[in-house]
């Protein structure tokens, strides 16, 4: 007798008023395959062992990279050769990728007031800018990266010169061969459990612990807090359930030769710091905090700063509200000083289609500082919107400043998308800034449009422009074109 004929029997005899009811119910499972008959029985899965290939058609080819060495396809399909067993439990599969990026701009600004030109000048430019990177990976989980930027060069002062021409203003007119073949980044990561696997085969030990150490980029609380290269170690715990979340990742830092929140690298200054993110069932909350120790009264100073952050969905809104401070030990400065940052961002997306309307709001309360910001980042504003971002390259300002001192100001823009595939984009933002101090410089509307467009599979183009109404000064209008190519 099978089990579920002995269940039915004994439901017949204890509960005889539902005997009908497990009748009907084993009447039912009899047209089941494989449920309700002998283990003999079980002759055919339930699930296909039918191999069904990827369902590619209609969608594009990925395109090769620069350099694809190794015995796997990279992202490709097929079976995974066996690779070098260490005698850590390891086993690698060495492959090597290059792949990057190059940029080509025209820019033209009319502006009071930029490198120290005069007021009323126009700055008009051709600007370029190489990133390049090598990636040796030995596994999913760890690898050695290494990053050059050769077509631009910081010098001891903080300016960045980039490859290309500058026409005006005339006293500057000349090429600009600047070549800069340092690492700006090299780094390895990887994951302790996974170089160490015979210390815990069964997996059910706390051996997961990521880490890095090397020049490399780092980012907090979506750039305001921190955005820049810097030589770093750290170690990443994730995975844990701390505080009742979904998922916790907490990383420990400490980092050396900082750019500081003036763009310019002090080979003075270290940075230690603790950065968390915690991911409940709707919400996102992030929270980091650094210290920066400076052996430079002078032209630095030592620093606190720290940034919790808030990121939300409810159906087609998103939002985000974030939170920051700095403190400097040792007076203001360039390089440190005291303020806060209250900072949010709204989007709505447009029903029956992907077009996206933003708000963006800022309050600058004193004169916050980031822990650090890269020679290329600008000011901790470049979240707030195309009025406020810096462009990454030559000597193109924003319309509205990315500085946060004594200020108020909002970005509201509408990025509206022209075909089903999303490779023709416009942005239309219109905002403003407000110093909370009398008669600012700063205080300014402006407008601004950008659209661009993909061409095949690497290559976009991008046309800007952008008209600023300042209160107290000439008003400011600048225009460029960017062509990105993908590698």
């Amino acid at each position: 007798m099978s089990l579920l004929s002995l269940c039915s029997t004994m439901s017949s005899a204890f509960f005889p008023a539902r005997c009908s009811l497990v009748h009907g119910l084993v009447a039912a499972c009899a047209f089941v395959p494989g449920v309700g008959a002998e283990p003999s029985a079980f002759k055919t899965p339930l699930i296909s062992d039918q191999v069904i290939p990827l369902q590619l058609a209609g969608f594009p080819k990925r395109p090769p990279l620069l350099v694809e060495w190794g015995r796997n396809d990279f992202f490709g399909p097929g079976p995974i050769p066996r690779g070098h067993a260490l005698p850590t439990g390891a086993v690698w599969q060495p492959q090597f990728v290059v792949f990057g990026e190059i940029r080509s701009a025209w820019q033209m600004l009319d502006v009071p007031n930029v490198a120290g030109t005069a007021p009323g000048t126009t700055v008009n430019e051709w600007a370029n800018r190489l990133d390049l990177f090598g990636v040796l990976y030995l596994t999913p989980t760890e690898r050695f990266v290494a990053g050059v930027r050769p077509f631009d060069r910081t010098n001891a002062a903080g300016a960045t010169r980039w490859f290309g021409y500058q026409d005006r203003p005339k006293a500057a007119k000349n090429w600009t061969s600047e070549v800069d073949g340092n690492l700006d980044t090299f780094f390895f990561e990887g994951d302790f459990g996974s170089i160490f696997r015979n210390l815990d085969r069964t997996d059910t030990r706390k051996t997961d612990y990521h880490f890095t150490i090397g020049r490399q980029p780092l980012v907090l609380q979506d750039g305001l807090l921190a955005a820049g290269g810097i030589d770093l170690a750290g170690v990443t715990r994730t995975s844990t359930y701390l505080l009742g979340s979904n998922s916790t990742r907490a990383t420990a830092l400490y980092g050396w030769g900082v750019s500081r929140n003036n763009n310019r690298l002090d080979h003075n200054t270290s940075l230690a710091g603790f950065s968390m993110a915690a991911d409940y069932n709707k919400v996102l909350v992030e929270a980091d905090a650094l210290y920066a120790f400076s052996g430079d009264r002078v032209t630095g100073g030592d620093g606190f700063f720290a940034g919790v952050g808030v990121t939300t969905q409810f159906d087609v809104v998103n939002a985000n509200l974030r939170v920051l401070t700095s403190h400097a030990r040792n007076g203001d400065s360039a390089a440190v000083s005291t303020g806060t940052l209250l900072f949010s961002q709204l989007s709505v997306i447009q029903p029956y289609s992907e077009n996206l309307v933003y708000l963006d709001l800022f309050w600058g309360i004193d004169q916050f500082s980031s822990a650090m910001r890269g020679p290329a980042n600008g000011g901790p504003l470049g979240q707030a919107g195309i009025l406020f971002a810096a462009v990454g390259m030559g000597r193109f300002a924003p319309a509205l400043g990315n500085r946060a001192d004594d200020s108020i100001g909002a970005g509201l823009g509408w990025q509206i998308f022209f075909d089903p595939n999303k490779r023709k984009q416009l942005v239309i933002e219109g905002g403003f800034r407000d110093s909370t101090l009398a008669r600012n410089t700063t205080d300014a509307r402006a407008l601004a449009l950008r659209y661009q467009q993909a061409f095949g599979t690497r290559l976009i183009g991008v046309l800007e422009g952008y008209y600023a109404d300042r209160r107290f000064v000439a008003d400011v209008q600048g225009i460029r074109t960017d062509l990105r190519v993908k590698f």
